[in-house]
């Protein structure tokens, strides 16, 4: 059930610029994942987490698909390598966050 409400998470939070995700549905991805069973601290790093990809997403992503028309490059050929190499991880470092078991604090 959490991996489903972050997967909407970051869907929801690809489709906005930075601050205006987190202002836009930061509350209620939140809320979504505390209902879920994910503690609320780890809900906010997970959110940030994800909000942090968006500038490599696909509909976000206007100035990449600029560069690729001022370099005559294909945007596919740019946004593949995008979605898999800086997208994907960050969600996967997002779910793990989220769900306790990558650290996300070191005691001393």
């Amino acid at each position: 059930m959490s991996i489903h409400a972050m997967i909407r998470v970051t869907l929801l939070s690809d489709r906005k610029l930075h601050t205006a995700t987190l202002s836009a549905v930061g509350q209620v991805s939140l809320f979504t994942l505390v209902g879920a069973g994910v503690d609320p601290l780890l809900a906010v790093i997970a959110i940030l987490v994800f909000a942090s990809a968006e500038g490599a997403s696909p509909p976000a992503s206007g100035s990449i698909l600029v560069a690729c028309g001022i370099t005559e490059a294909r945007p596919e050929n740019t946004f593949i390598p995008l979605v898999v190499y800086y997208v994907l991880p960050f969600f996967v470092l997002g779910v793990l966050i989220a769900l306790g078991i990558a650290p996300y604090r070191w005691d001393d």
